[in-house]
């Protein structure tokens, strides 16, 4: 952060001096010409002073613009990002709805034979019972022996 220090300009007036008591009574005045001079040099310094501020500022508003660009680059990377993920997204969640919706119909069909005597072919073998829950991606089988055997609709081949 740069400090600016702001000087009030007042305006000049004959300087005085106090008055020479050995040899006279009368105040010593500075002549126009050396006033002048003083004024120019003042003026001189402050000229610098601020031309050095304002450079100084310039390179500080040079790097700022230069830092901004390259966030807007890294901005607009991430908005390209995103929509390349949003279509990923999209595209993914289309699959996942075409793989769901025969688990879906498998649900339904479980759904409308709850409390009815099922027959269920797996790869592991064939169980029946009653229906007696259903889930999203398995259905619930009470066994005639008392048993209760949950079986994935992955796992189901053909349905009795």
């Amino acid at each position: 952060m740069v400090k600016v220090k702001i000087r009030a300009f007042h305006t000049i007036r004959s300087v005085r001096k106090k008055p020479c008591k050995k040899t006279c009574k009368k105040p010593n005045r500075v002549p126009l010409a050396t006033q002048i001079k003083r004024l120019r040099c003042f003026v001189m310094k402050t000229t610098n002073t601020l031309s050095k501020r304002i450079k100084a500022l310039s390179k500080t508003v040079s790097y700022l613009l230069a830092a901004t660009a390259s966030l807007q680059k890294k901005v607009y990377q991430i908005a390209k990002s995103q929509l390349v993920m949003k279509r990923e997204i999209a595209q993914i969640n289309g699959q996942l709805n075409t793989l769901l919706a025969p688990s879906k119909a498998v649900q339904s069909l479980f759904e409308s034979r709850y409390g009815t005597s099922t027959t269920i072919t797996t790869g592991g073998g064939t169980v029946s019972g009653t229906v007696i829950a259903t889930g999203t991606d398995f259905v619930q089988i009470l066994e005639p022996t008392g048993d209760i055997v949950i079986i994935p609709f992955a796992n189901i081949t053909s349905v009795i």
